[in-house]
């Protein structure tokens, strides 16, 4: 008598096939449109300044006038900067 083993029981097989429903669908849709405006507060508040703030950085810029781009030069300025 010989027993074949597979690994995992056909209900676990079976439960890992099964694709979420309609209620799980609308719980996830839900969640998504609860969260994406708390997403855009923070990308517009929080990510946008940070990636600005990082490209003024490699800029020359006056404030009143026109910039100019130079690069990595300011932090090269920064770090070899002797006093």
């Amino acid at each position: 008598m010989t027993t074949q083993v597979t690994g995992m029981p056909s209900a676990q097989r079976a439960l890992r096939r099964r694709r979420p429903g309609a209620q799980a669908r609308r719980t996830r849709r839900t969640g998504l449109t609860l969260v994406s405006p708390a997403l855009l507060f923070v990308g517009v508040f929080a990510l946008f300044p940070l990636g600005f703030g990082v490209y003024i950085s490699l800029t020359n810029w006056p404030l009143i006038g026109p910039y100019h781009f130079i690069g990595l030069a300011n932090y090269d300025a920064l770090l070899h900067k002797s006093e």
